[in-house]
């Protein structure tokens, strides 16, 4: 598994972490394929189609998703309800985020349902991205409840010390 947690730190094996990403727009997949490099991250699957992502997550144990379901929301939201539901309690986490130029709250709240981490709005910042994933792999008890981010549960407030560690940690 790519990551795991101890000591109430994260840490977070970007090198090992299988990651898929599914978007139907291939320069989309080449940009984020592209800053997902950039965090170390070196097991990177794509998958142009939803219909593809579902055999695909048959066969592959991802540590993260990043899916747009756009133009089906109902098929990408499906995808991630049977991750979800295949997951056993003692399964490391599997991190979800939707990641999409269209972020109506009632995508949001049926995201969360499904058991969404975090949905993004495109187009997004390497920084937003690593922030978003570095807080979507922490452990729960360590989320803060503050602010009202309409795509997520709870943001960290404050997010410079897990983005600084990650930021140490890949230098190392």
């Amino acid at each position: 598994m790519g990551f795991a947690t101890t000591n109430a730190e994260l840490t977070f094996n970007f090198g090992e972490a299988n990651v898929l990403i599914v978007d139907e727009n291939a320069g989309f997949m080449d940009v984020t394929s592209l800053m997902l490099s950039s965090f170390g991250f070196r097991k990177l699957h794509r998958c142009p189609s939803l219909g593809e992502s579902h055999a695909f997550c048959q066969d592959l144990e991802a540590d993260l998703i990043l899916v747009d379901p756009f133009p089906r929301t109902e098929e990408g939201l499906a995808l991630i309800r049977d991750l979800r539901g295949r997951q056993q309690p003692t399964d490391p986490p599997l991190v979800v985020i939707i990641v999409t130029g269209h972020t109506p709250r009632d995508l949001i709240q049926k995201a969360r349902a499904v058991g969404a981490d975090y949905v993004v709005a495109k187009p997004f910042s390497p920084a937003t991205l690593l922030d978003r994933i570095l807080w979507s792999a922490s452990p729960a008890t360590e989320r803060s409840l503050g602010g009202e981010n309409p795509g997520q549960a709870g943001h960290a407030a404050e997010t410079v010390d897990p983005l600084q560690q990650a930021a140490q940690a890949l230098l190392q």
